[in-house]
């Protein structure tokens, strides 16, 4: 653009070199002053000197000699400039008026480039500078030639050139020689310029066409990597996905194992302790009975030691008492040797008492006979006693039975309402916290939502920003290239705010992944609270279920009861209602049954048969009996 403009100016000149008016005449310093400006080299000052000397002083001011040969000489050796100096020169007795230098504007400075220290001119305008040369001449050679047929005035009327004026050009021609050379050399250094110009520019497109080049390069390396990095992050989040999966399956199913198993172990260890309690139960008679006879033993053990020594005392006395017997029984031999006789009298006396004797014995044995009779008799009326005193105590022992039956009944009727109202409760409040757990699943999971559409805007102005800080990037080497230093200050304002910019969303975006992360920990725990509280309402919905049917079992087993009662006094009004009570009942337990899959066999401590209060009252104990017998009751129990 500035050898264009400098081309320009250079072109211009002789325009408007050409318009001045005619009469205006130049002297050869202000000619010689505006070739050497166009031409963009400075003449050596000797030859300024010389040209100055040459406007100073008029060339025709001597007087011509007559020497033709010395100006043909002069004609075949001067430089054209040379003549039309000589014909440009005015006369002595014309004036020579004083031009008004014009100031040539500079060539305007392009405000996007940095001015160099030395710039040179391209090869049209040097080569203009002859050309320039000449026409200025040529401008005013029309002046000189419109008052012919007068001679020029540096040649004398006869034809003869001046001596002096010739000698004073001959100095001249040799600094138009020279300056012709410094010409030539000027014009080879500015080819060589040009072509070092022409290397640069084609090395400037060069690394334009390389850093275009880096540039598709870099934002197909861009692309390339996005797609890379969006596959395999979506590959990881397919994996992630399908891990999550089946670790959370896992965890149900480990959950759910878990409780199976802390449910089993807390039956087993109910059914344990059962266990326990009733062999506590069912032996504590006999533990207690088993002390008893410990303690007994020992007693017996002791009154054994006492009389084993007692027998040893006691046949001692024995064997001193056989001694005695001994020598008592000697004694008597002797004095019933000494009474013979009487004893004789004695033993007929003894014998008539022995008849005697015999006769009461046998009257004895028929009066005992008889008393045996009168006790047979007694024995008899006693068993008959015994037997309706053992009825009397197996009614009341029933009486006390069906009493304390109808006590546990109605304890364990009000029990189970107990139970079954308390299980309502904890089914309630069980309904309300899945309730309360369900709403806040609902809120979290709209904050969760939010907050995923939060970090998608997060990521793609990221995305925006890293795909457009590159294209930035480009922009502001390419407005450096071209020495646009405005845009490009701009453009890496722009790069430094998308910069920032991308940092606050990241920090927001890695906020907003935490804040993801919390809450979806707090989704998982409210989902394990829900499904632990579904978990829990179902069990206590089916212990409900359990003791509600338990009642109504006792509730139709107690109606089916009293309406026997009813139809056995004929109340048959009291017995409809109470049918009705029972089918009511029944069915209920039916429908519990269905829903819950549950059995009667479940239910081993129930009550088989019942019998009303109204029966044992009116009914006799022999029809107590057969009724006990009806139903596989042992009157004996």
């Amino acid at each position: 653009m500035q050898h264009a403009e400098e081309k320009q100016a250079s072109s211009s000149s002789p325009q408007r070199r050409r318009r001045r008016p005619p009469s205006e005449t130049r002297t050869h310093g202000r000619l010689g002053g505006e070739v050497a400006g166009e031409a963009g080299a400075e003449l050596p000052r000797r030859v300024r000197r010389s040209s100055a000397s040459l406007s100073r002083r008029p060339l025709c001011s001597l007087s011509p000699p007559p020497l033709c040969e010395v100006v043909t000489l002069f004609q075949r050796n001067a430089t054209p400039t040379a003549l039309h100096l000589c014909r440009l020169t005015p006369s002595p007795s014309t004036p020579t008026p004083t031009p008004t230098p014009t100031p040539t504007p500079p060539p305007p400075l392009n405000p996007t480039l940095t001015p160099t220290p030395l710039r040179r001119l391209p090869p049209s305008a040097s080569e203009s500078v002859a050309p320039d040369a000449d026409a200025s001449a040529s401008a005013y050679a029309p002046d000189a030639d419109a008052d012919a047929p007068s001679p020029s005035p540096c040649i004398a009327e006869n034809g003869d050139a001046d001596p002096t004026l010739l000698i004073q050009l001959f100095p001249f021609a040799a600094a138009e020689k020279e300056r012709q050379a410094l010409v030539d050399a000027l014009r080879a250094s500015e080819a060589e310029c040009d072509a070092i110009d022409a290397k640069m520019q084609e090395v400037l497109n060069a690394q334009i066409a390389a850093e275009d080049e880096c540039v598709s390069l870099l934002e197909n390396f861009s692309k390339d990597a996005t797609a890379s990095a969006d596959l395999i992050e979506k590959k990881a989040n397919l994996l992630r996905a399908e891990e999550m999966d089946k670790w959370l399956s896992s965890s149900e199913d480990l959950e759910v194992r878990k409780m199976e198993l802390e449910i089993e172990s807390y039956l087993i260890s109910e059914a344990r302790k059962g266990v326990n309690v009733s062999i506590e139960h069912s032996i504590d008679d006999d533990s207690g009975e088993k002390e008893k006879l410990l303690k007994k033993k020992d007693v017996l053990l002791d009154e054994l030691e006492k009389l084993l020594n007692l027998v040893r005392e006691k046949e001692k006395q024995i064997a001193e008492n056989d001694a005695s017997i001994e020598a008592v029984e000697k004694r008597i031999a002797g004095v019933v040797s000494g009474f013979q006789d009487m004893q004789s009298d004695i033993g007929a006396k003894y014998d008539r008492m022995k008849s005697k004797l015999s006769q009461v014995d046998a009257e004895s044995e028929a009066l005992s006979i008889k008393k045996k009779d009168i006790d047979d008799v007694l024995s008899q009326e006693d068993n008959k006693g015994a037997k309706i005193r053992e009825l009397g105590k197996i009614a009341a022992d029933e009486a006390k039975a069906y009493n304390e039956a109808a006590g546990l009944r109605k304890e364990s009727k009000l029990g189970l309402m107990k139970t079954e109202e308390k299980f309502s409760e904890d089914v309630m409040r069980l309904q309300q916290e899945a309730s309360s757990a369900r709403a806040s699943l609902q809120e979290l999971s709209s904050n969760k939502s939010s907050l995923q559409q939060e970090i998608a805007s997060f990521e793609q102005r990221i995305l925006y920003v890293d795909k457009r800080l590159p294209e930035l990037e480009t922009e502001k080497k390419v407005a450096a290239a071209a020495r646009n230093f405005k845009e490009a200050t701009r453009i890496a304002a722009e790069a430094k705010s998308l910069s920032n910019e991308k940092e606050g969303t990241q920090i927001k975006l890695e906020r907003a992944t935490m804040e993801l992360g919390k809450l979806e920990e707090e989704i998982k725990e409210t989902v394990d609270k829900l499904q632990e509280a579904e978990e829990q309402i179902l069990l206590r919905e089916r212990d409900l279920a359990v003791a509600r049917l338990q009642r109504l079992l006792i509730t139709a087993s107690a109606a089916n009861a009293e309406r026997a009662a009813a139809v056995e006094l004929g109340d048959h009004e009291e017995a409809d209602i109470l049918l009705a009570e029972a089918k009511a009942a029944e069915y209920e337990a039916q429908k519990l049954q269905a829903v819950y899959d549950l059995k009667e066999e479940d239910f081993g401590n129930q009550p088989k048969h019942l019998i009303p209060m109204e029966l044992v009252y009116d009914l006799s104990g022999k029809q107590l009996a057969e009724l006990a017998a009806s139903v596989h009751l042992n009157p004996a129990s």
